[in-house]
C-alpha cells in the first residue's frame, strides 16, 4: 500500500500515462459536497466527480470522519507531484480514507460519469444482448420488496444499496453510485421506468437519478437489460 499523502508528498502513485487538466481537476473537486460543518458525509462509502478530461474518486469503505480541507489537501499534493498526469494515495490524517484522480474513462461508460444528464436514457449499451420483453421488465420491476413508505428492499426485507430482480428476458437492478442505502421509493421511479421501456423498445439501457441515495455524493441508477449473463463469448451479454 501507499504511504499516507498528508504531510509526505513522497507517497504518492503518479501515474504516467494521459495527462489530465489540472483546472478540470480543481473543478471536479470542488463538486465534492459536504456537511454544513465541512465534514464529509460517511454514508457514501465511495465516489466520483468529472469535469473535462479530469475525473476523481474517494473511497471511504470504513465511513472514516474528515473534512474539506483535509481532502482539498490531499488532492493538491497530488495534482502538484504528478502533474501533468494523475496519481492516488491515503490521506494522512485518515489512512482509511483514500483518493484517486484519473483521465476521464472511455465514451462507453459515459452514463455511469457524475456529470451525465440526470433522467438521460441511454440506449442499446450492451452488445450481442437479445430483446427483453416489456411485460417481463413490468413483473420484474413489481416483484422488488418495499417497505410501508415504498423504499425498495432486498430479498431478506431490509434496505441496501442495490436491488436486482430478473423474471424470464429481464433483469431490472436499482442501486446507489455511493454505496450508501438506496432511500427512493417506487413512486418516485414508477415514471422514470415507463418511459425507460417506452424508449428501449427492448433494448439495454441506465438512466441516472439525482434523489434517492443517503449519501451526500450519491445517486441512483436505474438499470434495464437481458437477463442473458454478462461476460464475453457465446451465450454472454457484453455489459456496459
Amino acid at each position: 500500500m501507499s504511504k499516507p499523502i498528508n504531510g509526505d508528498s513522497g507517497g504518492i502513485d503518479c501515474f504516467r500515462r494521459l495527462p489530465v487538466s489540472k483546472v478540470d481537476c480543481q473543478r471536479a473537486i470542488s463538486k465534492i459536497h459536504y456537511q454544513h460543518d465541512n465534514t464529509l458525509d460517511t454514508a457514501s462509502k465511495h465516489f466520483g466527480w468529472a469535469s473535462g478530461n479530469c475525473s476523481i474518486i474517494v473511497l471511504n469503505p470504513d465511513g472514516v470522519t474528515t473534512n474539506k480541507a483535509q481532502i482539498e489537501d490531499g488532492f493538491k499534493q497530488i495534482l502538484d507531484k504528478c502533474s501533468p498526469h494523475a496519481g492516488e494515495g491515503p490521506l494522512k490524517a485518515n489512512e482509511g480514507l483514500f483518493i484517486h484522480i484519473a483521465h476521464r474513462s472511455n465514451a462507453s461508460y459515459a452514463p455511469y460519469e457524475s456529470d451525465y444528464p440526470f433522467l438521460k436514457p441511454t440506449c442499446g449499451m450492451n452488445m450481442n444482448a437479445p430483446d427483453t420483453q416489456s411485460e417481463d421488465c413490468e413483473k420484474a420491476y413489481k416483484d422488488i420488496p418495499l417497505n410501508g413508505q415504498g423504499q425498495f428492499l432486498s430479498p431478506a426485507k431490509q434496505k441496501t444499496s442495490s436491488v436486482t430482480s430478473t423474471y424470464k428476458s429481464c433483469n431490472v437492478t436499482i442501486y446507489t453510485s455511493d454505496d450508501s442505502a438506496l432511500l427512493a421509493t417506487k413512486a418516485n421511479l414508477d415514471n422514470t421506468f415507463e418511459q425507460m421501456l417506452g424508449q428501449y423498445k427492448g433494448k439495454s439501457g441506465v438512466v441516472s437519478i439525482k434523489e434517492g441515495a443517503q449519501g451526500l455524493n450519491g445517486r441512483v441508477l436505474l438499470d434495464i437489460k437481458s437477463s442473458v449473463p454478462c461476460g464475453f463469448g457465446p451465450g454472454k451479454q457484453v455489459c456496459h
